[in-house]
């Protein structure tokens, strides 16, 4: 891993991508397949989980340490980069020479953005994964005798996977070698690509959040289609983009739209796979799930999570109870961008400062104490017949209520928040505009920062931001996949 200098703010002054080709994928759409075979299909791959001991292959070491194993991630400034310009030369050209610079240390790539685009041709591996579970194929497709059907190759049938960037590990390895600390962005239930998907073939929409009306997928705000978060049997297949994205080097995951959509015609959406829970159940059973999946390779793990989740503590509508989900990440990046917060939230002069002071140091106390969670267990009892849930997605059989705190010393999970770099309602002096949301943020106790823009456009945030830094020691628990860290120049170190 790079070494992670800190850029010191200054408080007081599309190349087309080349033809994707997917994989060969043989299967016979003539074949007819009934009831008997889907049954033995199914009872083929739970027999599979009942003889492999995933947990072992896992080797997940003391399981006392618990699930999250670093402490306080260093302090970053970072820049968001969309996943259609993330190879553009003069886009990469640019935040080399700002890291170079010193005005940045951080870049979020990503790697599955919204509606579910997968952003690189994603690998199928040619041996099943133990960490992820086992996807049964849809009726009628043909697959050779004891072949599994593997989350990556179900990306590339149902269209998710996209050429945005043709070679993910080598832009991870460029952008770690001009000093940045690289965090890979997965969006997860903003997903219509999966959310249609129907592994019986009769294109229901299975894990789409359904309308009321129609039983169909329900469509939100913009055209959006939602995945049910309390589909577990589809969790995997986010992971399974985040446990290539840990192998590639990256040195963080962060999980957006990990929440229930909260725009549009929510009235008449439901949620067939509930089962009765309530919806921070499914938030954070996805996060505990995801830190034993990735908890091995080192890589931090954090959320984005809605502006006002500071202020609003539990029973949200989103299901983001930051005090629960922070018991799995590494840190939490709140979306304060003031223009999201309405005119009348904060008034008066020196607004803006405020606001971000207030969401900082609220987020900031809320966390304090949180401490990692203790490993989930898996009872060994389970007969053969409930193997596929209970192995393959622990979260069907996961606790209801929050589990107990693991006992330890651990510094609290980071607060770095997401800063609005767009001008949406911003004032005409955008530097000062950007320079009191930094302002805000670390007088409320951030542990760094991060900028938003869509389009990544950031020629106006770089004069908010000095050309100074200096080295700060890596993470306790390097990514070991990453590189490895780069000599800083004794005339740069100041020694």
């Amino acid at each position: 891993m790079t070494r992670i200098p800190s850029p010191l703010i200054a408080l007081a002054a599309l190349t087309v991508p080349a033809a994707l080709a997917a994989p060969t994928v043989e299967h016979d759409h003539s074949a007819v397949h009934d009831d008997a075979w889907w049954s033995a299909a199914v009872e083929q791959r739970q027999q599979h989980f009942v003889e492999v001991d995933w947990r072992a292959a896992l080797d997940t070491g003391d399981e006392s340490a618990g699930l999250i194993r670093r402490d306080r991630l260093p302090g970053l400034v970072g820049v968001y980069l969309v996943g259609t310009r993330a190879e553009w030369e003069s886009k990469l050209t640019e935040l080399e020479a700002r890291l170079a610079e010193g005005r940045i240390n951080c870049v979020v790539v990503d790697a599955k953005q919204a509606p579910g685009e997968i952003c690189f041709p994603l690998p199928i591996p040619e041996e099943p994964r133990p960490e992820l579970g086992l996807y049964v194929p849809p009726r009628g497709w043909d697959t050779a005798e004891g072949e599994l059907w593997s989350p990556e190759r179900l990306a590339w049938e149902i269209g998710a996977v996209h050429g945005y960037i043709q070679d993910f590990p080598g832009l991870v390895e460029r952008l770690q070698s001009a000093g940045a600390y690289v965090i890979a962005r997965v969006v997860v239930h903003y997903d219509g690509f999966l959310a249609r998907y129907d592994p019986q073939g009769e294109a229901r929409d299975y894990f789409a959040v359904k309308d009321s009306a129609t039983s169909r997928a329900w469509i939100g705000h913009a055209d959006s289609v939602w995945c049910d978060p309390f589909a577990e049997e589809a969790w995997d297949y986010h992971l399974a983009v985040a446990l290539y994205c840990a192998e590639s080097g990256v040195d963080e995951i962060q999980f957006d739209y990990i929440r229930f959509p909260t725009e549009g015609d929510v009235l008449n959406a439901y949620l067939p796979h509930a089962g009765g829970r309530g919806r921070e159940w499914a938030v954070n059973a996805f996060l505990e799930r995801a830190a034993l999946v990735l908890g091995p390779s080192g890589v931090a793990l954090s959320a984005d999570v809605f502006g006002f989740s500071a202020f609003y503590e539990k029973y949200n509508p989103e299901g983001q109870d930051v005090e629960a989900m922070a018991q799995y990440l590494d840190a939490l990046s709140p979306m304060n961008y003031p223009s999201h917060f309405g005119s009348g939230f904060y008034q008066g002069p020196g607004k803006t400062w405020r606001l971000l002071k207030d969401c900082a140091a609220i987020l900031k106390g809320r966390l304090e104490d949180v401490r990692p969670a203790a490993p989930p267990v898996i009872d060994p009892r389970r007969s053969a017949a409930q193997a596929l849930s209970a192995l393959a997605h622990p979260g069907v059989h996961w606790r209801e209520e929050a589990p107990p705190a693991f006992p330890g010393t651990r510094s609290a999970c980071a607060n770095r928040p997401f800063l609005q770099a767009f001008d949406l309602l911003a004032p005409s002096n955008f530097t000062g505009y950007i320079r009191d949301q930094v302002r805000g943020a670390l007088a409320g106790g951030a542990d760094g920062v991060l900028f938003w823009h869509a389009n990544s456009s950031y020629g106006p945030l770089w004069p908010a931001l000095a050309p100074h830094w200096r080295p700060l020691p890596p993470p306790l628990n390097p990514n070991p996949k990453a590189p490895p860290p780069t000599p800083v120049p004794p005339e740069v170190r100041g020694g």
